[in-house]
């Protein structure tokens, strides 16, 4: 038998988005409002406040990157979306080492075993957030992770959460791939 649980318990990716202005540090924080929108070319797009640092830094400076937290950098990722980047200079708190980005002037995160590099394309006034939307230009993963050009998501460690339930879930078990409802026993 079923029954009705809240909306607000839907799983999600886990990512950090980074962003950085002039000479000023990287500002990480995490946002659980985030997902794929279109393939051809790769459309993400991350929710936010207006009332976020990240979100007037990104509007200001057009691109970001979406860092896929895993469990190896799960408890710094967490402190960087508990803490404001306009009070305390988050390189201080939170112990991130950068690369810089290939296409794009924001950095990504050395350890999140999956980085993309987002060019803002527009923005989609929702209720209690914004859409902000965007290209994926390159796409960095860890080599350990990737086999014949793919990641291996039980590799990366991937971590999903659930915003209302405050949980975080590693990704642990292959069950199927596309078409499996498809193939022949």
């Amino acid at each position: 038998m079923k029954v009705e649980v809240s909306t607000k318990y839907l799983p999600h990716i886990t990512p950090l988005v980074v962003v950085v202005s002039g000479n000023n540090p990287p500002n990480p924080s995490t946002y659980i409002y985030f997902g794929q929108l279109n393939d051809n070319p790769p459309i993400v797009g991350v929710g936010m406040k207006e009332k976020r640092h990240t979100y007037s830094l990104i509007k200001e400076l057009k691109d970001f990157t979406v860092n896929i937290v895993n469990e190896k950098i799960l408890k710094e990722a967490d402190r960087a979306g508990f803490v404001s980047g306009k009070k305390y200079n988050k390189g201080e708190l939170i112990n991130f080492s950068y690369e810089s980005s290939t296409v794009i002037n924001s950095p990504y995160i050395k350890k999140a075993p999956i980085s993309y590099e987002v060019k803002l394309l527009g923005e989609l006034k929702l209720f209690d957030h914004n859409l902000l939307y965007g290209e994926v230009v390159k796409i960095h993963a860890e080599d350990s992770y990737v086999i014949d050009g793919k990641v291996d998501l039980l590799k990366a460690d991937i971590i999903v959460s659930s915003y209302h339930s405050t949980d975080y879930y590693k990704v642990e078990k292959r069950v199927g791939n596309w078409g499996i409802s498809l193939k022949e026993k």
